[in-house]
């Protein structure tokens, strides 16, 4: 959104590249919905060129998993990348099964949320491997959450603070962060209203995050 904003004011349009992706309902969705300009890209010049879904199941399959590895290591000549692409190629080819074998009407019969639940999970989880600088890292926090204790978790929230109040806005405003519906809202808000709430969320901002900084991760790509 930033990057799309700053573009604008440099009167370039830059195409919307995340379509709400947390809010998917599975990988292929998820993938319809994240870096959108990368996704198609593999779709084009990887997938379809591999032979997409124009030869049987079987290698629609191998489409999925080859053009997801090979996005993986588009991120980096890692282990880690090429895990990532590939949970996620045996993830889509998965869903892919599962719509062929039950139909489209068994799983329609499940409810979204627990759809967007069960996505988000094993997204955020896949994370790990692409965020790891190695294995040994990914396979630690990966067992985290199972070898530790829960005596600490009072001192945790006092640690976390601002991540956990940028938790609770994001839950907030995520059913609401469509461009259109920011828009509309913009042009029926007066400029002297306007201006100073971004003014003073701005300053906000810059208050709770001075004195520390951190790299976009897609900086590294």
């Amino acid at each position: 959104d930033m990057a799309i904003g700053l573009a604008m004011a440099l009167g370039i349009r830059l195409p919307n590249n995340f379509h709400r992706p947390y809010s998917a309902t599975s990988l292929v969705d998820f993938w319809r919905r994240w870096h959108v300009t990368l996704s198609r890209w593999l779709r084009d010049y990887l997938y379809i060129p591999l032979g997409g879904s124009h030869f049987g199941f079987n290698r629609q399959v191998g489409a999925v998993i080859i053009t997801m590895v090979l996005g993986g290591l588009w991120h980096g000549a890692s282990w880690t990348f090429a895990l990532w692409g590939l949970v996620h190629g045996l993830g889509i080819a998965f869903s892919h099964a599962t719509r062929r074998v039950t139909g489209i009407g068994w799983l329609s019969a499940v409810p979204r949320w627990i759809k967007i639940f069960v996505t988000f999970h094993f997204v955020t989880l896949a994370w790990v491997f692409f965020r790891a600088p190695d294995m040994q890292t990914a396979t630690r926090v990966l067992q985290g959450p199972f070898v530790g204790g829960w005596s600490g978790v009072e001192e945790v929230a006092a640690l976390n603070v601002f991540p956990l109040l940028l938790l609770l806005t994001f839950l907030v405003s995520h059913g609401v962060d469509g461009h259109a519906r920011i828009r509309w809202a913009l042009q029926r808000i007066s400029p002297a209203v306007l201006w100073p709430m971004i003014i003073a969320l701005w300053a906000f901002a810059i208050t709770i995050s001075a004195g520390s900084s951190a790299k976009f991760i897609y900086f590294d790509f």
